[in-house]
């Protein structure tokens, strides 16, 4: 029996249930799930089963995506085991895009019976996903057409990379980065993702050019709001919740979550400074992307939002037109937050 098959019937026969959360990337997701886990009524949790770069098509993806979460309550189960537990509850965190929108979410969502949809300001998002990328790229490798970042940095007036990350994030002005976000996303990183789903998207979006496809499977809005559209069209259980009101009040925002999901609020849901936390699953410091979750691995609890959002001019073009465009980010942001079952504060 395949390891979908099998969850399908611990989830019918009530074994087991899974919390979904659906987010773009930096939108307090990992926190969000962070937070969620240590209910006492949560047996665990599996981050990004679906995120898998380098796997070739989107039957393997989902393969090897049901594979792990098995593993996961296998895992959760075996420890458990003394303890007789009837019945697991495991928070499955997934970033948008990288479960394809269409038959894919609708089998995931008739096993994940919980979805919660977490939305950010776009310009807040994006310009974290920024930040965090350049910091850590290779300063010896090639950023793009050959050229590394050093030598990018002093055609555009600094002495090297560090500095010119240093002045667009101290300034919140990231126009110096057109070139690489124009060739190195929409180009390099793509040929590491599936080429199949790849063309998938484009056939459901035509006319997409390069920059258009690096804002749809780096950014993942569309594939969000895809998601959200299906939930409402399935009448499927799910809410939305927004990462400045959560991270400004998460004692409110998770009481009410946790009365939605019918889990136990507990005040270990936002200080993680406790004695004997639950800890994630193993392998974080060997996750490729690692340091996108460092901030909230080492953190002791929920870090207020910042104050504002950076002005949309300090984007480069591309990224200008995708944030405040008819149908763009910010449209995708407000049809979130204005849907019927936003937990508002």
């Amino acid at each position: 029996m395949s390891s979908y098959k099998t969850l399908r019937t611990m989830v019918n026969s009530g074994e087991l249930s899974i919390i979904s959360i659906i987010a773009p990337p930096r939108t307090s997701s990992t926190a969000l799930e962070r937070a969620l886990i240590e209910s006492p009524d949560i047996s665990g949790q599996c981050n990004e089963p679906w995120s898998q770069p380098h796997v070739t098509t989107i039957e393997q993806r989902r393969q090897i995506a049901y594979d792990k979460i098995f593993s996961r309550v296998s895992q959760i189960r075996s420890a458990s085991a003394k303890f007789d537990r009837r019945h697991d509850i495991l928070v499955v965190k997934n970033i948008a895009d990288f479960i394809p929108p269409g038959e894919f979410f609708i089998e995931w969502s008739s096993l994940a019976r919980h979805q919660i949809f977490l939305v950010r300001d776009p310009a807040c998002a994006i310009e974290s996903e920024l930040n965090i990328f350049f910091r850590d790229i290779r300063t010896d490798g090639k950023l793009f057409d050959g050229v590394t970042p050093n030598q990018y940095a002093r055609t555009t007036g600094f002495k090297n990379w560090l500095a010119l990350h240093r002045w667009a994030k101290d300034n919140r002005n990231y126009c110096l980065y057109e070139a690489p976000v124009n060739t190195y996303f929409a180009n390099a990183d793509l040929t590491h993702r599936d080429p199949k789903l790849i063309r998938l998207v484009s056939a459901l979006r035509p006319n997409l050019d390069a920059n258009e496809m690096f804002r749809f499977r780096i950014l993942g809005w569309e594939a969000l709001q895809e998601h959200l559209r299906e939930c409402r069209t399935q009448a499927s259980n799910y809410a939305v919740v927004e990462s400045a009101l959560f991270r400004s009040n998460p004692v409110a925002f998770l009481t009410g979550l946790c009365r939605i999901l019918s889990i136990t609020y507990t005040p270990r849901m936002i200080d993680w400074s406790i004695e004997k936390t639950k800890s994630f699953e193993r392998g974080w410091d060997e996750h490729p992307d690692h340091f996108f979750y460092d901030q909230v691995l080492g953190s002791t609890g929920i870090l207020p939002p910042q104050d504002s959002a950076p002005a949309i001019d300090r984007f480069p073009p591309c990224i200008q037109n995708f944030i405040s465009r008819k149908d763009g980010a910010n449209d995708i942001y407000r049809e979130a937050i204005e849907d019927s079952n936003f937990l508002g504060p």
